[in-house]
């Protein structure tokens, strides 16, 4: 018979294995779980934010026409004697400065601040024709006509922006501007 050793657990490696993972296991987990976080996370960011920056400069067209109708409804109030015009061309003017603002959220500001890109956007065309009407006698009604011209280009620049882009955030302010020029003169923008 063989004699029991007391000290057979110190040599017998299977008796003080401890159930389940080691330490270095363990760590290798965590590392991969935490990669997987991060490529979810980029993913998640990746697919909220894609486009926004290219789909932005679709809405530069958009600014430069509403400078161009702002500007316009400036010049318009110093000369105009018709109070509901007078109005109107107040109303639009804080009209399109606040929508100016609301795209502010999604353009470029260093390229709005430029003035030489945005000059690519705008049609100022209406200064001269402002000023031959206002020394021919017919400013008001030359103003009528440059703002139903401009409204319309307007228009078209928000429905094109509206058809081109796949951001949602922007086809929902686009929506709201064409809401509020429609309030304000009358004109459907957007169905």
């Amino acid at each position: 018979m063989q004699p029991q050793n007391n000290y057979d657990f110190i040599m017998n490696d299977a008796s003080h294995k401890k159930a389940g993972f080691s330490q270095k296991q363990r760590i290798i987990q965590a590392v991969i779980g935490l990669v997987v976080l991060i490529v979810i996370f980029g993913g998640l960011y990746a697919l909220l934010f894609a486009g926004n920056k290219d789909d932005s400069q679709k809405l530069f067209p958009v600014y430069g026409s509403l400078l161009d109708i702002k500007d316009l409804s400036d010049l318009a109030s110093k000369e105009l004697k018709n109070a509901d015009k007078l109005n109107q061309a107040t109303t639009n003017s804080i009209l399109a400065g606040s929508q100016m603002n609301e795209l502010n959220k999604f353009v470029d500001k260093k390229t709005v601040a430029n003035k030489k890109t945005m000059a690519l956007y705008r049609n100022s065309d209406y200064i001269k024709a402002l000023e031959e009407a206002k020394s021919n006698g017919n400013y008001e009604k030359s103003y009528n006509a440059i703002l139903a011209n401009r409204l319309d280009a307007h228009k078209q620049l928000i429905v094109t922006a509206y058809s081109s882009t796949g951001n949602n955030s922007i086809k929902i302010l686009l929506e709201e501007l064409g809401s509020q020029l429609n309030t304000a003169n009358g004109a459907q923008i957007l169905p």
